[in-house]
């Protein structure tokens, strides 16, 4: 599981407090600089505001991380930087009022793959703009370990594809896979958080543990529909119906 380091989190917010994004009016601004325009638009914001950071491609802006808090506010008022007109903002977890961000809001969440486990989670967060970003695991040899799969998520519409980095990652939209209970056999919780008094046997679907059952896998029944297959079973009717209200569910955003 990721664990949130709190000195990690302070840089990120101070950092995430000096930067600004600046996008074309009406245009993708990166693609339209190209290589000398870039390094030009790079001495005109030098010329405006001093020694930055950092000034880089974020999708279709270029984010600009200055040194110091005061040099933003010549930035965002800005208009016309080397000849692009441009919009200056804020980060958007900045750019909205306390109360917005306070307001509970279903996502949209994405899950991009091949990201390098090196990649931490609020390094993933700050290059992708996402609100919240969590790392796949699966387990290998009875521990969990990372995969190159992470999920990140975003209150508006899900990008198409991000950058980490310099390395562009396609985004698909997530959707969760049913969560089954390995205690009572239902849908919707863990076996941890089962508040059922009785275990169900996930092959015959009769009290008692999976452990401790004899019947054999041919006269199998299913906890959930009743028919001949274990609970476990991926092509259960319950299970599909389950899945397709996740689906549903994570593209309306419920």
């Amino acid at each position: 599981m990721d664990q949130a380091n709190p000195q990690n989190e302070r840089s990120l917010s101070d950092k995430t407090n000096r930067t600004v994004y600046v996008k074309g009016r009406g245009y993708n601004l990166p693609k339209a600089l190209g290589l000398n325009s870039a390094r030009e638009f790079k001495r005109a914001v030098q010329s405006l505001i001093g020694e930055t950071e950092t000034i880089d491609a974020r999708n279709d802006s270029i984010r600009i991380v200055c040194k110091r808090d005061s040099q933003k506010q010549p930035l965002l008022s800005e208009r016309n930087i080397a000849g692009k007109e441009v919009v200056v903002s804020l980060p958007w977890s900045l750019s909205r009022p306390q109360k917005q961000r306070n307001e509970s809001k279903a996502w949209a969440k994405g899950v991009t793959i091949n990201v390098p486990t090196d990649w931490t989670i609020d390094d993933i967060k700050e290059e992708t703009n996402a609100i919240w970003a969590r790392r796949i695991t699966k387990v290998v040899d009875g521990q969990l370990r990372p995969t190159g799969a992470v999920i990140i998520a975003y209150e508006e519409e899900l990008p198409g594809a991000v950058y980490i980095g310099l390395t562009r990652y396609r985004v698909s939209l997530y959707v969760p896979t049913p969560t089954r209970c390995d205690k009572c056999q239902r849908f919707g919780h863990r076996a941890d958080q089962c508040r059922s008094a009785e275990h169900r046997c996930s092959r015959c679907g009769k009290n008692h543990e999976f452990k401790d059952c004899t019947v054999e896998k041919e006269r199998a029944k299913c906890a959930n529909c009743g028919e001949n297959h274990s609970s476990a079973y991926r092509g259960c009717k319950k299970y599909r119906e389950v899945k397709e209200t996740l689906k549903v569910a994570a593209t309306e955003k419920l």
